[in-house]
C-alpha cells in the first residue's frame, strides 16, 4: 500500500550509507545530533520545490506565468519570479520542450497590440531568457 511505501522511503532516507543495520546506537546518536542542530527552516518559510507529478500542476504553473504576463508592467516582479521558477524547474528536469512552448506563447503575447511598449519589452526579455538554455537560472531583473 502507499502508506507502507512512504514509511519505508522515510526510513531509508534517515539511514546513513554503509551503516550497519545491527548498530542502532550510532543511528540514534546521529539522529540526536541532527535534531539539535539549528538547520530547520521556520514553519512559515515557503517551499519552492516544483513537482509536476500531475499534468494539472504543470498547466497551473504555465497559466500562472501567463496571467502575470497579461498584467505587465504592474505585475513585473510576480512575472519574473514565476517565469524563473518554471524555467529553473524545466531546466533541472530536462524539459526543454516546455521552455520552447512557453517562449512561443510569450512571443505571441508580445505581438498583441495591447502589449506594445513596456509589456512587450518585458515579454521579449522573458522569451530571450527561456531560449537561452546555457545560462544559469537566476532572477530575471529588468530595471
Amino acid at each position: 500500500s502507499a502508506d507502507n511505501k512512504k514509511k519505508s522511503n522515510l526510513f531509508l532516507s534517515v539511514l546513513r550509507p554503509y551503516s550497519s543495520p545491527t548498530s542502532q546506537e550510532g543511528l540514534y546518536s546521529w539522529l540526536l545530533e541532527s535534531a539539535t542542530k539549528e538547520t530547520r527552516q521556520p514553519s512559515y518559510h515557503g517551499n519552492n520545490c516544483v513537482t509536476w507529478t500531475r499534468p494539472q500542476a504543470l498547466t497551473s504553473d504555465v497559466q500562472r506565468v501567463l496571467r502575470s504576463a497579461r498584467k505587465l508592467p504592474e505585475r513585473l516582479p510576480v512575472f519574473q519570479r514565476e517565469l524563473n521558477r518554471v524555467r529553473t524547474a524545466a531546466l533541472s528536469f530536462g524539459f526543454s520542450g516546455l521552455l520552447d512552448g512557453l517562449a512561443n506563447i510569450l512571443e505571441r503575447e508580445a505581438a498583441l497590440p495591447s502589449n506594445q511598449g513596456a509589456p512587450s519589452i518585458h515579454l521579449k526579455e522573458g522569451v530571450r531568457r527561456l531560449k537561452d538554455l546555457k545560462s544559469e537560472p537566476e532572477t530575471i531583473d529588468i530595471s
